[in-house]
């Protein structure tokens, strides 16, 4: 099944369990850091290694500053990208892991089976990172059109 991109906002959100204890924080921690840091090629070929779709294993290093998966045509190519830091900060607000541009190309599309071998492959690194098994992954989907009922809902804030 392809990704209703055209109709929902996509992402993946990784997090650590919040009962984990500090020394596996603390690492998740650095791990995070690394992704988000744009310094993520091993990071990626570690992940795609752990996939099991074959489509998904052979993809290529997405070369962005913030780094991820897919082919370097922004038109033509699906690309996975990590979220980018925060300007002023050594990280971002929260302590998860977001992927929060996936785009499908005019040539190939994103389906949920794949993001779901990325979600199980990037577990299992980011797992590894940090010693315990307590990284947890989802896939997000807003639908755009709640977007345009909350600013009509809430339109004086504006």
């Amino acid at each position: 099944m392809l990704l209703p991109e055209d109709t929902h906002i996509i992402h993946l959100r990784f997090k650590i369990n919040s009962d984990a204890p500090q020394i596996h924080n603390d690492k998740w921690i650095k791990f995070k850091n690394i992704c988000e840091s744009g310094k993520n090629k091993e990071i990626v070929e570690d992940w795609l290694k752990n996939c099991k779709i074959e489509s998904v294993k052979n993809m290529p290093y997405l070369e962005r500053s913030e780094g991820g998966i897919g082919g370097n045509n922004n038109q033509k190519n699906k690309q996975l990208r990590f979220r980018k830091q925060q300007q002023n900060y050594s990280s971002n607000l929260d302590n998860d892991i977001v992927f929060d541009n996936i785009i499908s190309g005019e040539n190939e599309k994103w389906s949920i089976d794949e993001l779901d071998d990325l979600i199980r492959g990037f577990r299992r690194i980011a797992n590894d990172y940090v010693g315990e098994n307590c990284i947890e992954g989802h896939i997000e989907m807003v639908n755009r059109d709640s977007l345009d009922d909350y600013y009509l809902d809430n339109k004086e804030d504006y």
